[in-house]
């Protein structure tokens, strides 16, 4: 009987085994059919025509080009598209938890990513498609397009992106995003052509004007407002220590602030005067249907996905630890970085010539400062 038991598990093994071996021969052939045959047009002539094309041979696969884009057999496709790209990206931890992808600048270290994914009070780790981690300081930020930029520890062997010679690609385009394995993150289309994303930072109050000011008739659930303790019956009379003399000035001072912005507002509650430091929230998240649509199907996005001076939007599904890394077109140039998961079907990316500025800026404001420091000590 031990000895039947022993063949009968021999036997099983060697199937699995053997069937293994079988799929992965069939996979690899599999993988040798390209599907972007069909829409390989220089990237400046491509239209949304690409994108019908390749779903027409998606749908042989799977049931729709929202599902099939991103169908194991298509990303393979992307391969050597995003091979150099995959080089210049890497995964930023901070402590064991990935907070955001980066893209490599230079030689010297320097790496970009999105800034509000970065809280502070743990160690940057670096990680690159060799598998080598490598640790990082902040060397500056821009809040304005939410860029952060990094410098990492030894640099030896980094690989500098490869920035794409058009300007921007052109509606229907298709991209991918790179990650650092061989096979991309993600496939996505331009949906959207260069467009601005304005500040929409909220408190989350509906007011009424009383002769004291600007009257807290109602605290809406889960905004910023209730989370930071702002009742209703309150009335606003200071901003960050300017007045406020009614609800437009009140709406206009919050509106130069930016989602997760900290402001500090004084209210006066009966005879009291409190001063209630408020983390502005985000005007879509007020909408609370679309809320617990968004929650309803597992869609996360970004805190922070609004008030850009201008985005590329695609529709690649990423998740908000997947901004910071480089986004390439068909010819493996870098477009730009994925900056924000903005809605269920949008994500948006920051044009390489914005990136370019926001380093050069980041880059002349640290050499100003050191600058001064060696003026200071020579005096």
């Amino acid at each position: 009987m031990k000895n039947l038991y022993r063949q009968t598990l021999f036997g099983a093994t060697l199937l699995t085994v053997l069937s293994g071996l079988l799929f992965d021969l069939w996979g690899d052939h599999d993988h040798d059919f390209d599907p972007l045959r069909f829409v390989r047009r220089p990237a400046n002539v491509q239209t949304r025509d690409d994108a019908d094309l390749l779903s027409g041979w998606i749908d042989t696969v799977d049931n729709s080009w929202e599902v099939g884009k991103n169908h194991e057999r298509v990303r393979v496709a992307f391969r050597k598209i995003v091979a150099d790209a995959r080089q210049s990206t890497v995964r930023i931890f901070q402590g064991s938890e990935q907070i955001a992808m980066g893209t490599i600048l230079d030689h010297r270290g320097h790496i970009v990513s999105k800034s509000s994914e970065f809280k502070g009070g743990e160690t940057l780790i670096c990680q690159t498609s060799d598998g080598r981690r490598r640790s990082a300081t902040i060397v500056g930020r821009i809040v304005d397009h939410d860029v952060i930029l990094l410098r990492a520890q030894n640099p030896e062997g980094l690989n500098p992106v490869r920035w794409a010679n058009d300007s921007e690609p052109l509606v229907g385009s298709l991209l991918a995003t790179p990650h650092l394995g061989k096979v991309p993150l993600a496939v996505g289309v331009v949906s959207l052509a260069k467009r601005n994303i304005p500040n929409n930072g909220v408190l989350g109050i509906t007011l009424a004007d009383t002769v004291d000011g600007p009257f807290v008739r109602d605290v809406i659930v889960r905004s910023a407002a209730e989370e930071a303790g702002i009742h209703k019956g309150d009335v606003v009379v200071r901003v960050n220590a300017e007045p406020v003399a009614d609800s437009i000035e009140l709406v206009n001072l919050i509106g130069k602030h930016l989602p997760g912005d900290r402001v500090q507002v004084q209210v006066r509650r009966g005879n009291e005067e409190l001063t209630v430091p408020v983390h502005l929230g985000r005007r879509a998240d007020l909408d609370q249907e679309n809320l617990n649509f968004q929650n309803f199907t597992g869609s996360e996005l970004s805190f922070r996905r609004t008030g850009f001076a201008e985005v590329i939007q695609h529709d690649t599904f990423l998740l908000p630890e997947h901004c910071g890394g480089p986004v390439v077109d068909l010819s493996g140039g870098v477009i730009g970085i994925n900056i924000a998961r903005a809605e269920r079907i949008a994500s948006f990316a920051l044009p390489a010539a914005t990136i370019r500025q926001c380093v050069d800026r980041l880059l002349a404001d640290q050499a100003d400062s050191s600058l001064a420091k060696t003026a200071s000590a020579s005096n």
